[in-house]
């Protein structure tokens, strides 16, 4: 099965987060490099069976040739033209397990890239993911620095009259053309942010940076998803789910059919042989005063032979063959045990980032609930004449700086959590987005994925 038809990318189209991660899986050059690799892989499965099959071979000889020999009674001389058809086939009767371990090693390396693959698919939704919601932080940043800068350029025009009338100082002014510039720059900032962040997710769901991506309008949600499960218990699922583990697996696999077919090499082969010639000529031949032509078609060769080839001894050169098989099946030991290890420290780490990221989305929530009671209540203030408007305008600040310190806190979160799910191996994407192949008995299993 071919890779699912590539998403056309429309500029008139406005994508939401699922729509993009479809765009990457079905666009992103990695993915469809770590499926060229899988197919591979598959067939090299074919070309190990094919040794279970006899080998026939076939051939053509033909030409022509003359020769002259001076002898004592006259000249010897003949001109010859033949043309031989040859067929020849061999079998292997008996190898002692050689092709059954070069099978099932392939098969193995099939079925570990088949997994890396998975592996991939799930990097890269997590790479969109990633993006997305860093981008969506990044534009409500800019829409809460727009609202500050409207806020203040209201505040100092509010100032600037006043002062026509005397009713404020000239330094009072000043500071708020100052505080108009600063919003300004703030403004700008986030709107260079915003950009580079777009042409990260075009970069993640496998697009040219500055691709004119739109993204669907989203609200800013005011509480988060509580993170529900328990650390041991998602260690456990990924160990159990994870594909690059599974990977690792087949890969200790296959390195244990690589060493039994070493030792396979210590036995004999037994092959059935056999060859058959048809030969068709014309011969014109002449020896002093006697000459003559002949033509004639015939059989020139047929037979057939058992076979067996055994190495007595090559220098020992198996011996240190089977030895390094051994270590490198306690290397790729070692590495299933590492990737295990590594698995347990991605689930323990993100786990503990998302409960700190979900206090921090808590703390934000807090800090604009108190920024925004502050600024009601110097509001009022400000029009009883009992504070000035430095405070007002610092207060109004705040709210903006909460604003954007409660999408950075939500992204994080939505972070941690995207995260998790990629730490444990629960991003796996549903079996209409890859293709079935690995989906089938003897290749990759789909996992269903672990909701939290």
């Amino acid at each position: 099965m071919p890779l699912p038809a590539e998403a056309s990318f429309s500029a008139q189209k406005k994508y939401d987060l699922g729509s993009l991660i479809d765009l990457a899986l079905n666009n992103h050059p990695a993915t469809r490099a770590a499926w060229s690799q899988a197919k591979a892989a598959s067939a090299s499965v074919g070309e190990a069976r094919s040794l279970y099959y006899p080998w026939v071979k076939s051939g053509f000889v033909g030409g022509y040739d003359y020769n002259y020999t001076p002898v004592a009674s006259g000249p010897n001389v003949y001109s010859r033209n033949q043309a031989t058809v040859f067929f020849s086939m061999e079998y292997i009767l008996l190898d002692f397990g050689r092709r059954d371990s070069d099978v099932a090693r392939t098969i193995a390396t099939f079925n570990a890239l088949g997994l890396t693959y998975q592996r991939k698919l799930q990097e890269i939704i997590f790479a969109v993911q990633k993006a997305y919601f860093a981008h969506e932080a990044s534009l409500w940043k800019k829409k809460a620095a727009e609202m500050n800068l409207a806020f203040l350029s209201t505040l100092a025009e509010m100032i600037t009259r006043e002062n026509v009338t005397g009713l404020s100082a000239e330094p009072e002014l000043l500071k708020a053309k100052k505080r108009v510039l600063e919003a300004e720059y703030e403004v700008e900032a986030a709107t260079a942010v915003v950009k580079n962040t777009l042409g990260e997710l075009c970069i993640a769901a496998g697009l040219p940076a500055n691709t004119p991506l739109q993204i669907a309008t989203t609200e800013r949600p005011s509480a988060t998803k509580k993170l529900r499960g328990d650390a041991n218990e998602l260690v456990r699922q990924a160990l159990l789910l994870r594909p690059d583990i599974a990977a690792r697996i087949a890969e200790v696999k296959a390195s244990k059919e690589a060493t039994r077919r070493a030792i396979a090499d210590f036995f004999p082969v037994i092959k059935l042989q056999g060859e058959y010639l048809n030969a068709t000529f014309g011969y014109t031949a002449s020896n002093n005063s006697q000459s003559g032509t002949y033509n004639g078609n015939g059989i020139s060769g047929a037979q057939g032979f058992v076979v067996g080839s055994w190495d007595i001894f090559d220098g020992l050169e198996r011996v240190f063959k089977v030895r390094r098989r051994q270590e490198e099946d306690k290397v790729a030991q070692r590495n299933l045990e590492q990737t295990k290890l590594n698995a347990t420290r991605d689930v323990w780490t993100s786990y503990n980032d998302s409960l700190a990221a979900e206090q921090r989305v808590g703390f934000a929530e807090g800090y604009v609930a108190s920024a925004k009671e502050s600024f009601n209540a110097i509001k009022t203030a400000v029009e009883t004449g009992l504070t000035n408007v430095t405070d007002f305008a610092e207060s109004g600040s705040n709210v903006a700086n909460a604003d954007s310190e409660l999408a950075t806190a939500i992204a994080d979160y939505s972070t941690t959590l995207a995260l998790l799910a990629f730490s444990v191996g629960t991003t796996t994407p549903s079996p209409s987005r890859v293709p079935e192949d690995l989906g089938r008995p003897g290749g990759v299993k789909l996992i269903k994925a672990f909701s939290f």
